[in-house]
């Protein structure tokens, strides 16, 4: 009769450690894509408002007017509902019984946890300190900010509010990994950081 071998305590060890090994190593890339999963998403929602945005812009010679940043508690909808006309789909709105704002698709960005459901979208639309500016002293603000952006193409329109996709990206590797999403006049969307184009622009 032939006897059977089982396993020792040292390989049952050894094979253990192994798979332990290997998730440590699949957690991280897993992560990894699914945080690119949504940074592409995000970044076709940009496009998605470049499109609408460009279609204004055809449609009346200038980009939207907004003179506040949005928050919809508190009655700061523009640009949105400007952009909405040329999508198919409603702009956010304030839904006062449940003090929150009810935003979707292209307005959310999936890597937002909170910030659209206090303020109405996940994006900010670079333009409206310009012309809140403009418009103290010029009676055709929106003129002379869509030519600002028309002669500064680096110049973002609309981006991230926040750093959404820096979760879980180690602190070490290189800031264009940490980038938020910009939205250029021309309808590129890339990596980059909004403060250092304004800055630049």
């Amino acid at each position: 009769m032939t006897r059977r071998r089982g396993f020792t305590l040292v390989e049952v060890l050894v094979s253990i450690a192994v798979i332990g090994v290997l998730i440590g190593i699949a957690l991280p890339v897993l992560a990894g894509s699914r945080d690119a999963a949504r940074r592409a998403r995000c970044m076709a929602n940009l496009k998605s408002l470049g499109g609408a945005l460009s279609m204004y812009l055809n449609r009346h010679d200038v980009i939207p007017f907004a003179e506040f940043g949005v928050d919809l508690e508190r009655g700061f909808a523009a640009p949105l509902p400007a952009l909405a006309e040329h999508l198919d789909v409603e702009p956010p709105f304030w839904d006062a019984s449940g003090d929150t704002a009810r935003t979707g698709q292209p307005w959310l960005c999936p890597s937002d946890r909170d910030f659209a459901s206090r303020i109405g979208w996940s994006y900010v639309y670079g333009a409206y300190d310009l012309i809140a500016l403009e418009a103290a002293h010029s009676p055709n603000p929106l003129v002379i900010v869509t030519r600002i952006f028309e002669n500064n193409p680096a110049l973002p329109i609309i981006f991230d509010a926040r750093n959404f996709h820096r979760r879980g990206v180690p602190s070490a590797f290189p800031e264009a990994f940490r980038a938020r999403n910009v939205l250029l006049l021309d309808g590129t969307v890339e990596k980059g950081n909004p403060d250092k184009h304004l800055l630049a622009g």
